[in-house]
């Protein structure tokens, strides 16, 4: 890695908020090949490559010594590394772009995408200049997982191309990656994602902390990836950083996704750059575990195992009746079916979780019911679909498991909604305008004397500042947790225009550009005050890192969903007699018609217009005596009044039903 000349470093952890689409599938094919990615594998590629043992290069003995951009050992490393590619049954190839630099690289064609790629990197140019460079961390970590993913992929068969690239001059410059880019972007090569690799093998505090860069550009590609890592690397963590210090921002410059995967810049190798970065220094549980997941983002993107779904979470409300949860998933047609159909499985106040089988589709649109609960009920649920018989499986929040049948293995974060009485409040601080101390740490606290248990916080806040990258603002709740809403963020941009940080936000503030205007989602989650006692101290404090600006905290307010403390509501009323009662209502899409039958009938249920004209035939059946559910969807009925009519031989049963969207 060349000297480091811009660096902002987010010393909160970023904790990835849901998103709606592009779910990350896991799949068993990739848990499998990134296991053939050892300890042992890594250090047969690590060694030679130091200088650690002698190897084999162009049939002659020779120990690489230095591998430093202008020296022999420079250009044997090149032919090791060619070398190397053919080994493992690829075509490589030179990349000669000046006389003194040469980047190695091998390719395998997609098979179904051939004109659209993905790559893969790291430089394998090092320092110091002199006689001695063994490099062990910067680079040869990197370089050597590169070759282990192109050893793994070799005989595998990507939808997508994918381009195995060792950059030479990294050093000096970024100079080998740059003249590829650039000649890549002349050429209008579609690059969809690059995945660069730079020192990921030292490791000091046992924590698996890693840094990735992200910016606008490449912010859907780097957040896929930290999904990926979540989900096949779980103990590894991440912040995330912005440097065009490494081969990655020579990809940012001709406008292609990338990101770069390096060890935990608040844990910087001590070696960086002199002799002493040799094996001895390497953190081989770390560097197998930061290789694995980077091949597996790398295998994720070209197999493309995504599925494109979308959910409106269902809100916190009173109602007992049965909830309807829509599910859109793109190419339904593809996903597995019978036992293997999807799935939405939810959880009542945190037992086990059931699953349910969409009870109706249109087009690429599921609907499931999820079975009403009395007042007081708290229902945690995620979907599932599977594709490939049993090749990947997705969820919806992300990072669920199993298949056939899918997501027995539940993600780590869900939807939620609480059966009860739901009120909003919005509480605004009576202190403001305040000053912001210029280089220095201000507080403001609003106290809530109000009783209830909070559901989901929404913060307002209205800044007045020259230099807004200069602040750090952060909320103390009740219950003592405190969240970032933003870290550095926005540059020497001007403001907070009544900003809303809202975790459910498409935007997240690392990536977006001052004066800042609407919603975002914050640095840190605020769903970690959830469930607690709104009652209390709310503190915001806000931090002026540097001088020579001032600002002022016009006004800040808590806008907040919250319930009573304890449920107190009553199971909704089921019919003992005959009767017949239809929910939701009003309803929107579907409705639920509840049938009590003394004995043995056949009856007929269809729906009237106000006009006495029959619209919807929904059922004609003979019916065992007890409780029956219908559930029909509304389709092609427009707003207004209906009647629900069941005619049996013995008895007519009618209900009034509103339909409103």
């Amino acid at each position: 890695m060349k000297k480091i000349y811009q660096l902002i470093l987010a010393t909160f952890l970023l904790i990835i908020t849901i998103t709606s689409t592009g779910q990350v599938a896991y799949s068993p094919v990739v848990e499998s090949l990134t296991q053939e990615i050892t300890e042992e594998s890594l250090m047969e590629l690590e060694n030679p490559l130091t200088g650690t043992v002698p190897t084999i290069i162009g049939g002659e003995e020779y120990t690489i010594a230095t591998r430093n951009a202008f020296t022999e050992g420079n250009e044997k490393a090149a032919q090791w590394i060619y070398e190397r590619f053919e080994e493992f049954g690829l075509e490589p190839w030179y990349h000669e772009y000046d006389a003194n630099g040469t980047n190695v690289l091998a390719k395998i064609e997609g098979s179904e995408f051939p004109d659209q790629q993905y790559i893969i990197c790291g430089h394998y140019d090092n320092m110091p200049s002199g006689s001695l460079a063994p490099g062990a961390d910067d680079n040869a970590s990197g370089t050597v997982a590169v070759l282990e993913a192109a050893r793994i992929l070799a005989d595998q068969e990507p939808k997508y191309t994918v381009i195995f690239a060792l950059w030479d001059e990294e050093e000096y410059g970024l100079i080998g990656s740059e003249y590829y880019a650039e000649e890549a972007a002349d050429n209008g090569d579609d690059i969809l994602g690059v995945i660069n690799l730079d020192m990921i093998a030292w490791e000091s505090e046992g924590d698996f902390m890693v840094s990735i860069t992200n910016n606008e550009l490449s912010n859907d590609f780097t957040m896929n990836f930290v999904d990926i890592i979540n989900l096949y690397e779980p103990e590894i963590e991440n912040n995330f950083i912005t440097t065009t210090a490494s081969d990655h921002a020579s990809f940012w410059n001709e406008g292609y996704p990338a990101l770069l995967l390096i060890e935990d810049m608040d844990d910087f190798n001590d070696y960086y750059h002199t002799t002493a970065d040799d094996i001895s220094i390497l953190n081989l549980p770390y560097f197998e575990k930061l290789s694995r997941a980077a091949f597996a983002g790398l295998i994720t993107f070209a197999f493309d195992y995504f599925v494109e779904m979308e959910h409106e979470a269902l809100l916190s409300g009173p109602s007992t009746a049965a909830r309807q949860a829509k599910l859109v998933v793109e190419d339904l047609e593809e996903m597995d079916g019978d036992d293997n159909e999807p799935r939405l499985y939810y959880s009542v106040n945190d037992e086990e979780f059931e699953y349910i089988n969409a009870y109706d589709s249109n087009e690429d649109t599921l609907f499931f019911l999820i079975p009403g609960q009395p007042m007081g009920t708290s229902v945690d649920y995620y979907f599932a679909v599977q594709g490939d018989d049993g090749g990947y499986v997705a969820t919806l929040p992300t990072g669920g498991r199993g298949v056939n049948p899918p997501g027995t293995e539940a993600p780590g974060e869900f939807f939620s909604y609480v059966v009860d009485e739901i009120y909003n409040g919005e509480y605004c601080s009576e202190n403001t305008p305040l000053d912001i101390v210029d280089n220095g740490t201000m507080t403001d606290t609003i106290f809530i004397e109000d009783e209830g248990v909070i559901l989901d916080v929404n913060v307002m806040l209205d800044i007045t500042h020259t230099y807004v990258g200069d602040l750090v603002v952060s909320l103390k709740g009740s219950n003592e947790e405190v969240a970032a809403l933003t870290i550095a963020n926005g540059g020497g941009g001007d403001d907070f225009n009544e900003t809303i940080f809202d975790d459910e936000a498409t935007q997240s503030i690392i990536n977006a550009s001052a004066p800042f205007q609407g919603s975002y989602q914050p640095q840190q989650p605020l769903s970690v005050f959830d469930e607690a006692d709104m009652q209390g101290e709310w503190v915001l404090t806000v931090t002026d890192n540097y001088s020579s600006d001032d600002g002022t905290l016009d006004d800040w307010c808590l806008i907040l969903q919250y319930g009573p403390v304890s449920g107190v509501g009553t199971d909704a009323e089921l019919a003992t007699e005959n009767s017949m009662r239809v929910y939701p209502n009003p309803a929107s899409d579907i409705l639920n018609i509840k049938l009590t039958v003394n004995e043995k009938t056949n009856a007929s249920i269809v729906i009237y217009d106000m006009f006495g004209r029959g619209v919807k035939s929904i059922r004609q059946q003979n019916f065992n005596a007890g409780n029956h559910s219908v559930i029909t969807n509304l389709n092609g009925l427009s707003d207004g009044q209906y009647i629900v009519r069941m005619e049996s031989e013995n008895e007519t049963l009618t209900k009034k039903v509103i339909i409103n969207r």
